[in-house]
C-alpha cells in the first residue's frame, strides 16, 4: 500500500509526513470502524461525518483517515470528487495520491476500498468563542451523488510567534541563532481569547508576565515559556499566574482532537531560570508536556516559586524539576509522569504541604521512583559537585505509585542534607530507623471493597479523581497547619486529612 502526496499548500511537506506515518500505521492496523451504509448506496464511508475538535485559527488540524468502500459487484468510476467551494474551502484532501480540491475519473474496483486523507485550517476570525466550519466532499457517480460531511470547531486566539533573535556561541564556538517570542515589560495575558505559543516565549530581563484567571495557553511542539534570560546573568524576571478556584489557568498542547487529547510530551515546559525571582503560580493546570515546571536556583532569599492549588500531570518526563531552587508548595496535585513526579536536585530549599503525588503512569514502563531528593550533580567528567540541601520538607502529603519504591533519598556527604517527611503516607520500603520519617504511614495495604482490592487513598485513579475514599488511610492523619482550605476550597478540621483534599462524605 502506498500513497504519493501532491498537496498544493505551504504545509505540504507536513502533510506528506502525516500521510507516510498514517500509511505505515495502516499496514499494521486494520480499520475496525463500522461502515456507514444504506441499501441504495454504491459508496459507503467509515464515518459519514468527519469531525475536527478543536482547531485553532491558522493552525492546521491533524490528518483524518476515512475509508471509502465500493459495495457493488462491479468496478465504479467516480467521475468527480470535489469540495463544492473548491480552493475557497478551509478543507484539503488527498485520495489515492491525488490532491483536491477536485479529482476526476478515479476507479474503485468491485468490493474494494480507498482511503481519503483530510485536513482543515480555520481562517482567523475576530471571535472569542468557538465557531463551526462545515463543508462536504461530493462523490459523483453516473447515477448517484454521495456526500462526506465535514465539521470543524474553530477558535481564534492570540498568537505568540518568534519576533526576536539571539545569536551566541556554543562551547565549540559555533554560532547559534535562537528565535523566540519576546515578552516585554510588563505584559498581561488576558482571557478574552486562548493564547498559542509557537516556539518559546521568553520574559525579557527585568520584566513581569502576568497571566489572568481563566486564561488557556496552548503550546506547539518544542514550545513553552521561559522566565528570565537563559543566555547570561542579567536583571531577573518574574511570572505571576493569577488563577482562581473558579477560573484556573490551563497550560497544554495545541492538539485537542480526541486522539491526542491526553498525549504527553507534545510541548516542552515552563522554565523558571536562574534569572527569575518571586514567581507565583496560583490555581493552574499544567499538563501533557515534557516537563511541567523546571525551577532553577534563585538570585535572592525569597522563594523562586510559590505554588498553590495547582494540578500538574501527564508529562513525559517530570512534573516538577527543582535544581538548587527554593519552592514553597501547598494544596498541589502532581500525577502520572514518565520518570519522576518531582525531582529536587542540586540541593536547594523546598517545602511541600498538603500535596498529593500519585504516579499511575501507563504509557510505557517506568523504573524510576516518583520522588527523588539529592544534594549534588555529576559533571560530564564524572566529578561530583555537592550543594547544600537546606530543606526538603514534606508535611501532610501523600506519595503513592504503582511501584514498590516511590522514594529516592540520595545524599552526598560533601554538603548539607536536611529533609523530613512529617505526617505523610508513603509508598516506600525505606524505614524510619535509617530515614527521617515522622508519624508517617509506610506502605499502606490495599483496601478490600466487596472482595475487590482498591487503592488505599483515592476515589478513582483511572479517571484521575484524587479525592479520598470513605475508608482512606489518609483521613484524620494530618498535622494542623496554616493551610486551612483544601484544593476544592473546603475547610480542614482540627485533624486534617493527608494530601490536597479534605474528605467530604
Amino acid at each position: 500500500m502506498g500513497y504519493i502526496c501532491i498537496l498544493l499548500t505551504s504545509k505540504s511537506h507536513i502533510f506528506c509526513i502525516y500521510l507516510i506515518c498514517l500509511c505505515a500505521f495502516c499496514l499494521f492496523n486494520s480499520c475496525k470502524k463500522d461502515l456507514i451504509s444504506s441499501s441504495n448506496q454504491a459508496l459507503i464511508f467509515s464515518e459519514d461525518t468527519v469531525v475536527f475538535d478543536t482547531v485553532f485559527s491558522t493552525i492546521g488540524s491533524i490528518t483524518k483517515r476515512i475509508k471509502i468502500f465500493n459495495t457493488t459487484n462491479k468496478d465504479l468510476n467516480i467521475q468527480k470528487i470535489k469540495l463544492p467551494s473548491l480552493s475557497a474551502s478551509n478543507y484539503r484532501f488527498n485520495i489515492d495520491g491525488l490532491s483536491g480540491p477536485e479529482v476526476s475519473d478515479l476507479l474503485i474496483r468491485a468490493k474494494d476500498s480507498l482511503f481519503i486523507f483530510i485536513e482543515v485550517t480555520v481562517d482567523p476570525l475576530n471571535a472569542n468563542t468557538p465557531m463551526i466550519v462545515t463543508d462536504s466532499i461530493e462523490f459523483m457517480l453516473e447515477d448517484q451523488n454521495t456526500y462526506l460531511h465535514l465539521v470543524a470547531w474553530g477558535w481564534d486566539a492570540f498568537y505568540h510567534t518568534p519576533n526576536a533573535q539571539r545569536i551566541f556561541l556554543d562551547q565549540n564556538n559555533d554560532t547559534i541563532r535562537f528565535d523566540y517570542y519576546s515578552v516585554t515589560c510588563n505584559d498581561v495575558w488576558n482571557n478574552t481569547k486562548p493564547h498559542i505559543i509557537y516556539g518559546y516565549a521568553i520574559v525579557e530581563p527585568g520584566c513581569l508576565l502576568e497571566i489572568d484567571a481563566g486564561v488557556q495557553v496552548y503550546s506547539y511542539s518544542n514550545s513553552g515559556i521561559i522566565v528570565g534570560s537563559p543566555f547570561e546573568i542579567t536583571t531577573p524576571s518574574s511570572l505571576k499566574i493569577n488563577g482562581t478556584a473558579q477560573e484556573p489557568v490551563l497550560f497544554t498542547h495545541t492538539r485537542l482532537d480526541e486522539f491526542y487529547k491526553e498525549d504527553p510530551g507534545l510541548w516542552d515546559r515552563i522554565w523558571l531560570t536562574a534569572n527569575s525571582i518571586d514567581n507565583e503560580i496560583l490555581h493552574a493546570e499544567i499538563k501533557n508536556g515534557r516537563i511541567g515546571l523546571q525551577v532553577d536556583s534563585n538570585l535572592n532569599s525569597n522563594a523562586t516559586l510559590t505554588l498553590k492549588n495547582s494540578y500538574i500531570h501527564n508529562h513525559a518526563s517530570l512534573g516538577i524539576l527543582g535544581q538548587g531552587s527554593k519552592i514553597n508548595a501547598e494544596n498541589c496535585i502532581v500525577t502520572n509522569c514518565g520518570q519522576y513526579l518531582t525531582a529536587l536536585t542540586l540541593g536547594g530549599d523546598y517545602n511541600f504541604t498538603h500535596c498529593t503525588f500519585a504516579n499511575n503512569w501507563s504509557f510505557s514502563s517506568r523504573s524510576t521512583p516518583s520522588i527523588v531528593i539529592n544534594n549534588y550533580y555529576e559533571t560530564s567528567n564524572d566529578q561530583i559537585i555537592s550543594r547544600d540541601l537546606l530543606a526538603a520538607n514534606f508535611i501532610n502529603c501523600i506519595i503513592y505509585g504503582n511501584q514498590l519504591e516511590e522514594l529516592s533519598i540520595d545524599e552526598d556527604d560533601g554538603a548539607q542534607f536536611n529533609y523530613e517527611f512529617k505526617h505523610c503516607a508513603l509508598t516506600t520500603e525505606l524505614n524510619t530507623t535509617e530515614y527521617n520519617f515522622s508519624n508517617c504511614i509506610l506502605n499502606p495495604s490495599n483496601v478490600i471493597v466487596d472482595g475487590v482490592s482498591q487503592n488505599p487513598f483515592f476515589i478513582d485513579l483511572e479517571n484521575k479523581d484524587y479525592r479520598l475514599i470513605e475508608n482512606s488511610v489518609a483521613i484524620d492523619q494530618g498535622l494542623s497547619t496554616t493551610v486551612m482550605l483544601d484544593f476544592d476550597q473546603n475547610s480542614r478540621d482540627a485533624l486534617p486529612d493527608l494530601g490536597a483534599f479534605e474528605f467530604s462524605p
